[in-house]
C-alpha cells in the first residue's frame, strides 16, 4: 500500500496543475471570447423627410354668362287692363308744399310717405312732364284704362284731373273715374258726381269706355267707366236710384 499510495501522492500536483491550467485556459479563453465578441452599433434615429403642401393650382374665376332678356311682344294696350292711378302727389316748387309724400310722419325729400321710391324722386301729379312719362309707362305694361283717383269736388286730385284726362288722352289711354269715400259722400252726391263728370268729359278721348249688356239693355253707344269704392258705406237704394237716373 506504501508503494501505491506513494506515486499518487507525486501526481496530484501534476493533477493539480493541469487543473489549475485548465481553469486557467477556461478563464484566458472566456476573456478572449468577450473581447471578440461582435460590440452592437446602435442604429442611426430614423430620419424623417420634410413634406411641403402642394399648392393647389389658382383656377381663373368662371364669369357668368350674360343673359339677355328675350323681349316680350304684349301687344296693344288693352282697354280691359286697368290700373289705379293716384294723383294726390305735390311738390313744394310747383303745388307749394308736400302733399302725400309726407303722409304718416314722414319728411320728404329724403324719407317719403310710400312703399317705394319712385324713379323720378318725389314729382308732382300736376307736372305735365311727369304726366307724360307715367303714360308712356302704363303703355309700355299694355294698360288701356287708368282708374284715377278722386276725393270730392275742389280737391287736390279734382284741380289735376284736366291734366290727366289730357295726357291719357295724348296717349290713347281712357281715364275711368274712382270715387272716394270723400267726407259728407252720399248716394245723391255720388249721382251728382258722376252727373258733373261725364259732362265735363264725356266728349274727351281721354275717357275710358265700355258697352255692356245691363237691365236697360246692351248701350249701343259704350258708356263712360265709373268705379264707387266702398259703396257699402252709403245708402244702396238710393244709390242705385242715382244711377237709374242717369240712365235715364
Amino acid at each position: 500500500m506504501v508503494g501505491v499510495a506513494g506515486p499518487m501522492r507525486r501526481r496530484i500536483p501534476n493533477l493539480a496543475i493541469l487543473v489549475v491550467a485548465v481553469a486557467l485556459a477556461g478563464i484566458a479563453g472566456g476573456v478572449a471570447l468577450s473581447a471578440c465578441a461582435p460590440v452592437p452599433i446602435p442604429s442611426p434615429p430614423p430620419s424623417f423627410a420634410t413634406v411641403s403642401p402642394t399648392r393647389s393650382p389658382t383656377l381663373p374665376p368662371t364669369e357668368a354668362p350674360t343673359v339677355v332678356p328675350t323681349p316680350i311682344d304684349v301687344g296693344p294696350p288693352s282697354s280691359r287692363v286697368t290700373a289705379f292711378y293716384y294723383g294726390w302727389y305735390g311738390t313744394p316748387s310747383i303745388d307749394g308744399r308736400w302733399r302725400h309724400w309726407a303722409q304718416g310722419g314722414h319728411t320728404p325729400p329724403e324719407d317719403l310717405g310710400a312703399a317705394f321710391e319712385p324713379a323720378l324722386g318725389p314729382y308732382s301729379s300736376h307736372d305735365p312732364i311727369v304726366l307724360g312719362r307715367h303714360m308712356q309707362e302704363l303703355l309700355a305694361a299694355r294698360v288701356g284704362t287708368i282708374a284715377v283717383s278722386w276725393w270730392g269736388p275742389g280737391s287736390f286730385d279734382d284741380l289735376g284731373l284736366p291734366a290727366i284726362v289730357e295726357a291719357a288722352g295724348s296717349a290713347g289711354i281712357g281715364v275711368a273715374l274712382h270715387i272716394e269715400p270723400y267726407k259728407g259722400r252720399t248716394a245723391a252726391s255720388i249721382g251728382r258726381d258722376i252727373r258733373a263728370f261725364v259732362e265735363r268729359y264725356g266728349d274727351s278721348p281721354g275717357i275710358a269706355r265700355a258697352a255692356r249688356a245691363t237691365k236697360f239693355g246692351t248701350s249701343v253707344a259704350p258708356r263712360p267707366v265709373v268705379y264707387v269704392y266702398l259703396p257699402r258705406e252709403v245708402d244702396e237704394a238710393g244709390l242705385r236710384h242715382a244711377i237709374d237716373e242717369l240712365r235715364g
